[in-house]
């Protein structure tokens, strides 16, 4: 699987560290947005006027603020982060969501003890959101690596988009194991346990 000299290791955290919960088509409509846009819901919002899209991203806050203190630790989720930091390795977080629902999600979910916060970048703290691979970059930079010496855990295909563009190494997470966009990462796994 993944070599014992890769020592830092960045995650999704919306479904992949946690348990999915996330209606993404429901929130498309809730927000009046395009149910058949290929246009993920932040671009969708970004492309609004700013003081169209402040209200609307204030709807989506709330909402998943919600969804957030309701998190659950995925599967093997606790495990493999304790067995991770046990060894040094540093953890960080690359996602979509904002600063306050990734807390409340952490601690929620009983994870917060495992990231310290300048390891997480949100839309808010870092540069264009995934697929970009600017969030990671970021965070490798930060850590003063080269990005094929980190990898990059996510559920969706953003992730894997993310990771590839920056250089990581790239495992997608299917808890379904369905695999809905094929086998695009360097590793496929149906749960976080199966790291360990």
């Amino acid at each position: 699987m993944i070599s014992p000299d890769i020592q830092h290791w960045i995650f999704d955290l919306d479904g992949t560290l946690t348990k999915p919960v996330h209606d993404f088509t429901e929130i498309r409509g809730m927000l009046g947005l395009d149910l058949d846009s290929e246009l993920g819901i932040l671009e969708q919002l970004y492309e609004l006027p700013r003081a169209a899209r402040a209200p609307l991203f204030a709807r989506l806050d709330a909402f998943e603020l919600e969804l957030a203190q309701t998190a659950e630790p995925s599967d093997g989720a606790h495990a493999l982060l304790e067995s991770l930091r046990s060894r040094g390795i540093r953890l960080g977080i690359v996602t979509r969501n904002n600063d306050i629902n990734v807390d409340a999600t952490l601690k929620a979910a009983g994870l917060d003890g495992f990231f310290d916060r300048d390891q997480v970048v949100t839309r808010e703290t870092g540069p264009t959101p995934k697929p970009d691979p600017d969030g990671i970059l970021h965070l490798v930079g930060r850590w003063s690596i080269e990005a094929e010496r980190a990898v990059m855990i996510g559920n969706h295909l953003i992730d894997v988009e993310a990771g590839r563009g920056a250089g990581t190494i790239t495992v997608l997470l299917d808890q379904n194991g369905v695999f809905e966009w094929g086998r695009p990462a360097d590793f496929h796994i149906e749960s976080l346990a199966e790291l360990l």
